[in-house]
């Protein structure tokens, strides 16, 4: 199971379960009766299925289009490496709407689809994430408006409009990685420019590559690391980014890119999933494999330095989902510290996240008490 919170619409999420992607509406139980349908996400939260949809192929990953003037869209990758546009029809909806609705996308020879990432800012691009298939690129950037699409020829292969089977390509504005493996995908957001015009791809022989697309003379960059998987951009700093590799996690300046800047090793099981919360500073979720537990790894207390000054990683946890081992989670975009998580036993769970307490002891009574500091002053 995957989940993702909507990055527009604080109370609905998006739940991928085998082949039915499922929209859900999440409410507070004092504001209305639940329907036979609803699940109950925490004592005070539950989730109405509003809209459901059958996902045309095997789905391996998949995102929300970035912004609402598009309907509510999302991408989703297949293990032939097709992209189709899924949308939910709502009263906004707009004939741009109905122009991307169920277009395909995908690589002139078949290959999983790895990655995902729509750009937040310049929403009319996607870029894709490919496995390996000779000298071929495995990191493709789509236009949705202007790309080629693909058609269901009779014969049973994939071609595209345009194109014959001598002469079609992949349709892409910008190809990278021949005869690479891209596992991972981040657009990075620059605050100076207001675009996002920098990608961040995880690629399994050579590590981590920055593209930068406002430059076309410029050559990609980056650390040549195990650590490949998971990469996501700090919100709160343009110049980081997370990434991880079994049970290490590592995070990285792009501005000195040859090393980091600080690792955490896990005690427990590989990693499964990272993410920046995207409403607390220096804040990093992660789950591991077959564990119901949410780790919180924290870089804004880094009070202890070590020789080197590099900052520290300070690591929380809690059991999150009643037990269940955690298959996915999402941080909500707006919603400070709150999160949704996913099981294997396709249960959900609404959580919030509590700050650190640090206990003040008083001289003259030797008692304890708590000096909670609110999360928003947390921020540089």
């Amino acid at each position: 199971m995957e989940i993702l919170w909507s990055p527009y619409e604080d109370n609905i999420f998006a739940r991928l379960s085998g082949e039915n992607l499922t929209l859900f509406e999440v409410d507070k139980f004092s504001n209305r009766s639940t329907t036979p349908q609803s699940v109950e996400l925490s004592h005070q939260t539950f989730a109405s299925p509003i809209v459901s949809a059958v996902a045309p192929f095997y789905v391996r990953c998949l995102d929300w289009c970035p912004t609402r003037d598009f309907g509510r869209l999302l991408a989703v990758g297949s293990a032939s490496g097709r992209i189709r546009i899924v949308g939910f029809q709502d009263p906004s909806t707009r004939d741009i709407f109905r122009k991307l609705l169920d277009k395909d996308y995908g690589p002139r020879h078949q290959r999983p689809c790895n990655a995902l990432a729509w750009n937040h800012t310049d929403s009319h691009l996607i870029a894709v994430g490919l496995d390996r298939h000779r000298s071929d690129p495995s990191l493709l950037i789509y236009d949705i408006f202007t790309a080629q699409e693909y058609v269901l020829l009779d014969k049973g292969k994939e071609e595209l409009h345009g194109g014959s089977s001598g002469t079609k390509s992949d349709g892409a504005l910008y190809e990278f990685g021949a005869g690479e493996q891209v596992v991972s995908l981040c657009w990075i957001y620059s605050k100076e420019a207001s675009t996002a015009k920098m990608l961040v791809g995880g690629f399994q022989t050579k590590g981590l590559r920055l593209f930068d697309l406002r430059d076309s003379a410029s050559k990609p960059r980056g650390p040549s690391t195990k650590a490949v998987y998971g990469v996501c951009g700090d919100p709160f700093n343009e110049h980081r980014v997370a990434s991880f590799s079994d049970n290490i996690l590592h995070v990285w300046d792009m501005r000195s890119f040859d090393k980091p800047i600080a690792t955490h090793e896990s005690s427990h099981k590989a990693i499964s999933q990272i993410q920046w919360s995207p409403t607390r500073y220096g804040l990093l979720g992660a789950v591991t494999k077959d564990s119901p537990d949410f780790r919180l790894l924290d870089l804004q207390h880094t009070h202890v330095m070590r020789d080197d000054h590099d900052p520290v990683l300070l690591e929380r946890s809690f059991n999150a989902t009643d037990g269940r081992a955690i298959t996915s989670f999402s941080w909500h975009p707006h919603l400070e510290n709150r999160v949704l998580f996913g099981t294997t036993t396709n249960t959900m769970h609404d959580v919030k996240v509590m700050e650190r307490i640090t206990l003040v002891k008083c001289r003259k009574t030797h008692k304890g008490r708590s000096c909670q500091i609110p999360s928003n002053a947390c921020r540089q």
